[in-house]
This record gives C-alpha cells, structure tokens and sequence, in this order.
C-alpha cells in the first residue's frame, strides 16, 4: 500500500460508511412515507400532513447528505488515471443528475396523486433550496474536477 493510500484510507472508509447510512435512512424515510400515505384513514388532516412534510424533510436531506457523500469520496481519487472520454459525456452526467432528481420528486409525485397539493407545494419547496444548494456546493465543483480527470 502507498503513502497516499494510507492516508486516505480511513477517510475513504468514513465516507462509504457515511453514504450506506443516509442510502439507508433515505430507503426507511421513503417507504414510511409510502405506507403512512396508504395506511393513514384521512391524509388531509393537518396532523398527517405536518408529518409527512418532516418526513419529507428528511428525505431531501438525507439524499443530499448523500450525493455529498458520494461526492466526497470522488473527491478522493486523485490518483486514478484519466477516465475515457466515452466514458463520462455530458448525457451520462446528465443522466445521473435527472436520476437524483427523479428520486426526490416521486414523493411530490406522490402528493399530487393523492391531491395533497399544498404538501407537494412546500416539499417542492424544500427540494429546490436543496438543489440550489448542492449545485453550489457540489455540482460546480465536480464538473470541473471531472473535466481534469478525463482524457482527450
């Protein structure tokens, strides 16, 4: 094992620890949300909505902390050779950001099934500070990183 293998060891560790928890948490929050809105006898009550919103909440959070995660360890790999071209383009990238995207909005998606559209009004709400937010913080950042690690 190198010098900068051992450095980075436990760190790369911590971080896939990290996304197994929040994949985790993430998959439990969803599926409470799910059952709560088929089990619940009145989902328009304020109590039931009040709670799938903190649910909801804490599903964006919990994916964002992921996709931080996942970007943390990306980070990581700074001496990987250059990846082919072919093998990152823009539609991939492109594909990988809807994909998150898409998992979040299925619970607004959800909402607006059961005509809750106030609560997918405010969960919507929360999912784009959250994407403005992991655009700044993350999504600027990796597309330049990504550009440096991929070969011409």
């Amino acid at each position: 094992m190198s010098e900068n293998e051992e450095k980075y060891q436990a760190y790369i560790a911590y971080q896939s620890h990290r996304s197994n928890r929040y994949a985790l948490f993430s998959g439990f929050t969803f599926t409470v949300i799910a059952i709560l809105l088929t089990q619940l006898p009145d989902v328009t009550q304020v109590q039931a909505q009040i709670a799938l919103f903190v649910l909801t909440a804490m599903l964006w959070v919990f994916l964002h902390e992921l996709s931080g995660a996942e970007a943390a360890i990306f980070n990581c790999v700074r001496t990987a050779p250059p990846l082919p071209e072919a093998w990152k383009s823009k539609a991939t990238a492109l594909l990988e950001n809807v994909n998150w995207v898409l998992l979040g909005l299925s619970v607004i998606i959800l909402y607006l099934l059961w005509n809750l559209f106030y609560l997918a009004l405010a969960s919507a709400t929360v999912a784009g500070i959250l994407f403005i937010h992991a655009y700044i913080i993350l999504g600027k950042p990796l597309t330049q990183r990504d550009k440096q690690w991929v070969r011409k």
